[in-house]
């Protein structure tokens, strides 16, 4: 089991009019090392999500960028999430109370009980 004593928590906002993003608080473990920790990567990726619900099919160019969406097609919304070596599962936590179907994953009881602790402390902003 992970002692969460030394752990700390962080609360996750997102101050936009364009975002009905819930605050959510996210629990760190340093004693897990980097998968302990909530990373800028995931707040950037967060952030952008909270935004931005609805994505052109065929979005991503070679170059990563955001392509205009071809001429009758649909956005898609955001539906299936697999999230691989989560850490704190921040991420995942956050895509599920946008609406998403999200498996959370990552390697060892330490992280897993993290990941099972931020899901438990959001459930509220998941239902």
């Amino acid at each position: 089991t992970l002692d969460l004593k030394s752990a700390w928590s962080r609360t996750v906002t997102f101050d936009s009019e364009e975002s009905d993003a819930k605050p959510l608080s996210i629990t760190q473990a340093d004693k897990l090392g980097i998968g302990g920790s909530l990373w800028d990567a995931a707040l950037t990726l967060m952030f952008f999500f909270a935004r931005r619900k609805e994505f052109p099919a065929g979005a991503w160019k070679e170059s990563g960028a955001i392509a205009s969406p071809a001429a009758g097609v649909q956005p898609a919304r955001i539906g299936r999430v697999i999230e691989l070596g989560a850490g704190t599962g921040a991420v995942g936590v956050h895509l599920a109370s946008l609406g998403a179907q999200v498996t959370i994953t990552d390697i060892g009881a330490g992280h897993l009980a993290l990941i099972k602790h931020n899901v438990d402390a959001n459930v509220k902003e998941l239902a």
